[in-house]
């Protein structure tokens, strides 16, 4: 894969390598990963000597799928390079395997199957409906909290955690992307033809509380 697709890669994307702690047991049962960890200065109470080492337990990931994904970033010419992707949502970047080497990158759109993701006000977001005029997205995020011990979690065999979640977004004609919630009064107040969708509502027995009736209103909102 080296010479002209790796070529295309580098001159297509700014690419920095993927740094981390290293990771020295993964338990997939309670999903915890343990990462050697190099303290950097005397801690008394821990009594952690400069540049000593220790481990810690984090449970769950920074990146949206488990696993490499089989992904595809396209190309100026309007090709699609193949390459094992995944996606962090903490840091909000893309990283891709090059020869079995972690890079960073920032390309504007990327695919995981048929799901496209693209990159809006330097933000990446999911693209569940691109229409001519809106295009409804789903922005995922993620934060790595500590575990605070209170006499209930004593038994946790795990230092941090990472908690997911999920928003979803309508980007507008303009270009501005505003939150939306799954429900007809919230989308409605948000849509610039609330009546006119108010109606097609009614026609198709629609219930916004589903992505899919959401997409199918948008859909035939631009017909």
């Amino acid at each position: 894969m080296r010479s002209a697709t790796y070529l295309s890669v580098l001159l297509l994307f700014s690419i920095t390598t993927a740094f981390g702690q290293q990771e020295i047991s993964y338990d997939s049962t309670t999903d915890v990963h343990r990462f050697t960890f190099r303290g950097q200065q005397y801690d008394y109470r821990t009594d952690n000597q400069n540049n000593s080492y220790r481990t810690v337990g984090i449970k769950g990931s920074p990146f949206l799928f488990a696993d490499w994904q089989s992904g595809t970033l396209p190309t100026h010419k309007g090709n699609a390079l193949r390459f094992p992707l995944n996606y962090n949502m903490v840091e909000d970047y893309v990283v891709v395997s090059v020869d079995s080497v972690e890079k960073i990158i920032y390309p504007e759109s990327f695919r995981i199957g048929d799901r496209l993701f693209v990159r809006l006000k330097n933000q990446y977001y999911e693209a569940l409906y691109s229409g001519i005029s809106t295009k409804l997205l789903r922005r995922y995020n993620a934060r790595l909290d500590k575990v605070e011990r209170n006499g209930y979690n004593e038994n946790v065999s795990y230092d941090y955690e990472y908690f997911k979640s999920e928003d979803l977004f309508l980007q507008e004609p303009e270009g501005s992307i505003i939150s939306v919630k799954l429900n007809e009064r919230n989308l409605l107040s948000k849509l610039p033809d609330a009546k006119i969708a108010s109606e097609i509502i009614k026609n198709h027995n629609l219930n916004l509380r589903s992505e899919q009736d959401v997409v199918a209103l948008l859909t035939k909102l631009e017909m």
